[in-house]
């Protein structure tokens, strides 16, 4: 008789109730509130500057993170690509210099209003999210939302929609927007693209 490769799984083989809540206490800060729901699994990466803004980071229940994915938080996850540089100058210039009148840069300058906005990262319960996938800051995962492996996502996924695309976005109706003035269609299951 061969050895069975096969193995019976228990319910004791799968991470706990509280394995990625417990997994995102290491990045517990007096300016960063996590909340995780229970049998959510993964263990995300989480990319906050020092001394931000408060931030929220909120995971629904039974949520499934795949490996090496990340989540930025904050103005970490932000970069003007309208001003003079893209080089984030406010991280290595105090706030005070880059708001003093002798600047020119105004207390209600478009920087400020950038990072003070919601920056924080909420996903919805049963989202699943792909290996490698990068949350930016600032956005909503929907309810059922399934965000592919290497996504980048930028910008809010509504309940129960696909984000499988690399450098776009899904709409409802399967169509992709590469950003490149392009656009595709997902493939149907069964591998043909239309």
């Amino acid at each position: 008789m061969t050895p069975s490769i096969v193995r019976e799984h228990k319910l004791s083989d799968f991470p706990g109730s509280n394995a990625t809540k417990d997994w995102l206490k290491r990045y517990a800060h007096g300016y960063l509130t996590i909340e995780c729901g229970d049998w959510t699994y993964g263990r995300p990466a989480v990319h906050l500057a020092p001394d931000d803004l408060p931030r929220r980071l909120s995971i629904g229940r039974y949520c499934s993170i795949g490996e090496e994915v990340i989540i930025f938080l904050g103005r970490h996850g932000r970069h003007l690509t309208d001003e003079l540089t893209t080089y984030p100058l406010r991280m290595a210039v105090s706030r005070d210099v880059l708001c003093s009148p002798a600047s020119g840069y105004a207390e209600q300058s478009r920087y400020l209003r950038s990072v003070q906005g919601d920056l924080g990262v909420t996903i919805g319960d049963d989202v699943w999210i792909g290996t490698r996938a990068i949350i930016m800051a600032g956005v909503t995962i929907g309810t059922g939302a399934v965000i592919g492996a290497g996504a980048v996502v930028t910008t809010d996924v509504s309940p129960s929609q696909s984000d499988l695309a690399t450098r776009g976005r899904t709409h409802g109706s399967g169509d992709v927007e590469l950003g490149l003035g392009s656009t595709g269609r997902l493939p149907e299951r069964g591998g043909k693209q239309s």
